[in-house]
């Protein structure tokens, strides 16, 4: 029986069949994905020439996630939304730009803003776990709130 070595272990991970798909959102000269949970849902953003809008790639459908607080001034007048990441439960955090820029929870079809209240820089949700505890920054500090 031939000993096992680290060089065997190399060799089978080379051999891992990789496969990769491309992301276009429907009408979007660029698309960026940002997150993914373990159900292959997808989230980032998109631009359309209106400026760059907030994704759910879900089962082959794209569901434009948009922060309601962004729809005056609209989509297009410097603003935008990114999505940046997605839980297993479906659960997404992401920022607005509405001067300043803010985070949100975007859950079971509600929004929730979420505010540092930094004076400069405003607040990006950057992450979220299972529990749903948030990962984010602003420019004058870093933040992990307690469930919303």
């Amino acid at each position: 029986m031939k000993a096992r070595d680290e060089s065997d272990d190399l060799k089978r991970e080379a051999l891992v069949p990789t496969s990769f798909i491309t992301i276009n959102a429907p009408g979007a000269s660029t698309t960026d994905a940002y997150g993914i949970n373990d159900a292959g849902q997808i989230v980032g953003s998109y631009n359309t020439g209106d400026g760059p809008q907030g994704f759910l790639l879900s089962g082959g459908s794209y569901t434009v996630l948009n922060d309601p607080a962004i729809t005056s001034p609209p989509i297009g007048s410097g603003h935008y939304t990114a999505a940046t990441r997605i839980n297993a439960s479906g659960q997404i955090v992401g920022y607005y730009n509405l001067s300043p820029t803010r985070g949100f929870l975007y859950s079971n079809g509600t929004y929730t803003n979420i505010d540092t209240g930094a004076i400069q820089g405003g607040t990006f949700a950057k992450g979220i776990n299972d529990a749903g505890q948030i990962v984010g920054y602003s420019y004058s500090i870093v933040f992990v709130p307690r469930p919303i």
